[in-house]
């Protein structure tokens, strides 16, 4: 998925890939053999579309868009590596909007964008240069310094960072003044070149200083921004290494068939997805980036970002000249325009271990990214009915609120009632808010969670009442009887027998990986009743005593010494009849829903938790008391 998402974006990014498809792919190996950057003919088609100021407000000629619809276009562009000097352009022009004073903005802007002037940003690596200056009296600044690898160096005006006594700012400086030289080199990324430029006592006007944004600030977006580019590169390899695994043909199969490259572009897959995930946070958490904490986090989400996008890009496709086999290697093959695109921008951005560190330190300073959703107005109609419940739960004795929140139908809101609330959605949401903001958190539900759906949906009312209405109070404790030995990710192929007796089953076998079998009071068990069918036939699904006689629980101690998971041995467990769930024989459809409802409530659980996240608003997983 790119990283527009809603049905507005999706549709700008289709246009712009058509777009990019037509007119721009190709075009980046017609620089690769080059002496000299050529006239930037991209970027003027660019310009032509809007595309350029498609950030900036239509009183300085842009199209009145946000930072984030920049970002999309950049991904489409990074798709086909196109070169020129869109990005650098792009985040300069949105600089001087964000940084510069109105006569600035006015003078410079509109003449970028008319493609009268062109411009370029140094990027603010961490291990960046940084040219020095002296004040002059009138509040000038006089520049001194070497800026070692800058895109588009040939520009007329450059976006730099400069230091003086006090502090460290950027500047807008003609590239034209005295003072100045600058050699153009060919890079590792022949369809962008990068120049040295060195400045020897070079006036810039009190004017041309972009007192209005931080270095953070700046930062993050041209992290973000190059970042979204490098996420459509990698995506591109992406497609690039799939479609050749899924039509090239070793020993008479797909290549994409042999697991070792499945697995590769598994991880790939995964990999893009996160990164693109965080780019679309990135680019929002820009454009809401108003005030000091709110630019903080914008800093935290586009290091972030580059913690994974600055090798991404790399690694994207380092994967696909892999699968490519001879073929990624040669000349003539695009992958290594993509290897070298990401190459560059990982030395210009600096590395990813120094964003991880970043990011790291930020988060020790107590910056964080808080999570939330607009909800509709219903909400608020909900947060009314919700609240003076909530209250009521938060105003209890800790050792009573499990039990509270079952009887309400707020530990699960979305089963049925009498059970939950049969709750939507907004409701669910509204209800995790309100318990958010009154302290209260739900006590972890474990195998709970998804034990008590199968009794409900195929229980008993009997089962309903004995099992599932004192485990909403936090009464009983379950355990899962499952994973065997031989029968784990192969469920069906379980062994342990179910012998039919009088009045009951007689249960024989073993399960293994049991979590919390020596303190649970009862456990979901499947055994094999019937052997005569196929593997998915004659298993049935019980409810087990824990405390039965045969019953012979032995703890697997971990690596950390603690012992959560258990072997449990059955030897003539006598399970009654009435401790049949849903019909003999049946139990592989009873199965399925107990694992579909695991796999959600593990994907519930949070693997950022609330000591991390920040205190009682993080939601962790302690439970109430």
């Amino acid at each position: 998925m790119p990283i527009g998402i809603s049905e507005d974006h999706v549709d700008l990014q289709r246009t712009i890939r058509r777009f990019a498809q037509e007119q721009l792919a190709g075009r980046a190996r017609l620089n690769l053999e080059l002496e000299a950057e050529p006239a930037d003919a991209t970027l003027a088609d660019l310009r032509e579309q809007g595309l350029v100021g498609i950030h900036i407000s239509e009183e300085h000629g842009g199209e009145g868009a946000t930072f984030f619809e920049l970002c999309l276009v950049a991904e489409e562009l990074g798709r086909v590596a196109a070169p020129g000097g869109f990005v650098t352009t792009a985040l300069g022009v949105g600089l001087i909007e964000r940084g510069g004073n109105a006569e600035l903005a006015s003078s410079v802007i509109a003449s970028v964008l008319a493609g009268d002037k062109t411009l370029t940003v140094a990027f603010l690596g961490p291990e960046a240069s940084v040219l020095c200056a002296q004040r002059t009296t009138d509040g000038d600044l006089e520049v001194t310094g070497t800026l070692s690898a800058v895109l588009s160096g040939s520009s007329s005006l450059l976006v730099a960072p400069v230091a003086d006594a006090q502090t460290t700012q950027l500047c807008v400086i003609d590239l034209s003044a005295p003072g100045i030289s600058s050699t153009e080199h060919a890079g590792l990324d022949l369809t962008r070149r990068v120049s040295t430029i060195t400045f020897d006592a070079v006036r810039v006007g009190a004017g041309n200083i972009l007192t209005g944004i931080s270095l953070p600030l700046a930062r993050a977006m041209g992290v973000t921004l190059a970042s979204s580019e490098l996420v459509g590169g990698a995506r591109a390899c992406l497609e690039m290494a799939t479609e050749y695994a899924r039509t090239r043909i070793q020993f008479g199969r797909p290549i994409g068939q042999f697991q070792a490259i499945k697995h590769k572009l598994a991880d790939l897959l995964v990999a893009v997805e996160q990164t693109t995930a965080l780019a679309w946070d990135a680019a929002q958490a820009v454009d809401h980036a108003v005030t000091p904490a709110t630019e903080a986090e914008a800093a935290l989400c586009a290091e972030a970002l580059g913690a994974l996008a600055i090798d991404g890009g790399v690694d994207a496709a380092r994967v696909a000249i892999q699968v490519l086999g001879g073929m990624g290697f040669t000349w003539e093959h695009d992958a290594h325009i993509f290897l070298r695109r990401a190459l560059t921008m990982r030395a210009l951005l600096g590395s990813a271990s120094t964003a991880r560190r970043a990011v790291a330190s930020m988060a020790l300073a107590g910056i964080r990214r808080p999570l939330g959703i607009d909800l509709p107005e219903e909400a608020n109609v909900l947060r009314t009915e919700l609240e003076p419940i909530v209250a009521e739960i938060a105003a209890a004795e800790p050792s009573e609120r499990t039990a509270m929140l079952g009887e309400r139908g707020l530990w699960f809101p979305h089963w049925p009632v009498p059970f939950g609330r049969g709750a939507g959605a907004v409701e669910q949401l509204v209800i995790d808010e309100l318990l958010t903001e009154h302290g209260v958190r739900r006590p972890p539900a474990h195998v709970t969670a998804w034990a008590l759906p199968t009794l409900i949906a195929h229980g008993t009312d009997e089962q309903k009442e004995h099992y599932v209405t004192p485990s909403l109070r936090g009464e009983i404790i379950w355990c899962q009887l499952f994973s065997e030995p031989g029968a784990g990710s192969d469920l069906a192929s379980l062994a342990t027998r179910a012998t039919k007796v009088d009045g009951g089953w007689r249960i024989d076998g073993q399960k293994v990986w049991t979590s919390a079998a020596r303190w649970a009071k009862y456990g979901i068990l499947l055994a094999r009743s019937d052997a005569s069918g196929s593997k998915h036939e004659g298993i049935t699904y019980f409810i087990l005593d824990m405390a039965s006689d045969g019953v012979d629980i032995r703890p697997l101690r971990e690596i950390t010494g603690e012992a959560l998971f258990n072997e449990v041995f059955l030897d003539g467990v006598f399970i009654p009849d009435d401790l049949v769930v849903g019909t003999v024989g049946d139990g592989w459809r009873l199965a399925r829903t107990t694992l579909a409802n695991e796999r959600v409530a593990l994907a519930a659980t949070s693997a950022f938790g609330g000591l991390a996240r920040g205190g009682p608003r993080g939601g962790g997983l302690r439970p109430c008391r």
